[in-house]
């Protein structure tokens, strides 16, 4: 049962407020039969876990929800440290409006700590200010260029609710016996959504902007096949523009640490005919090149990992992948 929801303010570096928007327990009572966890089947909780696998690297490609114990080492930490401590200072928003909220929280209690539902605040939300309080308007307005049913939720005094919370990740945090954080496991029902709300996929630009850059260049390790087919990237600025907040494009490219320049070329061309025609790659077997541009730059980001080649050659899992046509 949710008894609280937060709403968080990302500054440039780190989480500047946590904010208690003081909701009554009738309204987070309706906001708890609104939420989902990952997919609309994911009603509950405890039962989506039972679902979720134990994180690896290949989570972060194929996007499959995982669960991890978190340590101080992880990317999160810090930030689950910050919000961890804006919720114990308990602040009430007062209506507030700021464009820079990025994201809700909501608090379900635990005999050692609590459960922290995380709804991301994606680019585009308007706040617009109320008499009786404030507006979250079209909450979700969509990841991967894809959009959501638009939302309008309205947190005012006599509270108009249209509600479809997906929920991208649960933290169960154990507090020390100060009600500091202890330990913290994460459930992240989507990836994507996971690293816009945690700002991880900002880095991950500037590493897939440096992938680009070697293929296009043909380093060593960054060619397709044993048979050593070049990548040729006609505008790699143009292409890096156009994908730089595709999240989904930028996880894979900043995920790839090689081999694609051991795979067979049969394997690759197989999987490429999959696909429908728009969205192949061009292969030339005389020039030993694979073109790549906007057109077909999500299908070029599954065929170099090997576990994503696999599938599409299988056809058992569609592989989710966003072209630019």
């Amino acid at each position: 049962m949710i008894d609280t929801v937060y709403l968080g303010i990302y500054g440039r570096s780190k989480i500047d407020s946590v904010l208690n928007c003081c909701f009554s327990q009738q309204l987070c009572t309706e906001i708890d039969k609104s939420l989902y966890y990952g997919q609309k089947d994911n009603e509950d909780f405890y039962q989506a876990t039972d679902q979720l696998g134990i994180f690896d690297q290949n989570s972060l490609i194929t996007e499959d929800p995982y669960k991890e114990c978190l340590s101080e080492e992880s990317p999160e930490w810090k930030a689950l440290l910050q919000i961890t401590e804006g919720i114990e200072r308990n602040i009430p928003s007062n209506g507030l409006v700021d464009e820079s909220y990025r994201f809700v929280a909501l608090k379900s209690n635990t005999a050692d700590g609590y459960l922290l539902h995380l709804i991301p605040i994606y680019r585009g939300a308007k706040m617009i200010n109320k008499t009786l309080g404030w507006k979250i308007k079209d909450l979700l307005t969509g990841q991967m260029g894809t959009a959501h049913v638009p939302l309008t939720v309205d947190f005012d005094k006599a509270s108009s609710l249209n509600l479809d919370y997906c929920v991208v990740t649960t933290f169960r945090i154990t507090l020390d016996d100060s009600q500091k954080l202890l330990s913290a496991t994460e459930y992240v029902w989507n990836v994507t959504g996971h690293e816009y709300l945690f700002k991880l996929h900002e880095a991950n630009r500037q590493i897939a902007k440096k992938i680009i850059g070697e293929f296009a260049a043909h380093s060593d390790g960054f060619l397709v096949s044993s048979d050593k087919y070049q990548v040729s990237l006609p505008d790699t600025e143009e292409l890096f523009a156009v994908v730089k907040d595709d999240l989904r494009t930028i996880n894979r490219l900043a995920k790839y640490r090689g081999g694609a320049d051991d795979f067979d070329i049969s394997k690759v061309k197989a999987a490429n005919e999959k696909l429908n025609s728009v969205d192949r790659v061009l292969i030339n077997d005389e020039k030993k090149t694979i073109t790549v541009n906007k057109e077909c730059i999500g299908t070029f980001t599954a065929l170099i990992h090997n576990l994503l080649l696999e599938r599409l050659i299988s056809g058992d899992v569609e592989i989710p992948f966003k072209n630019h046509h």
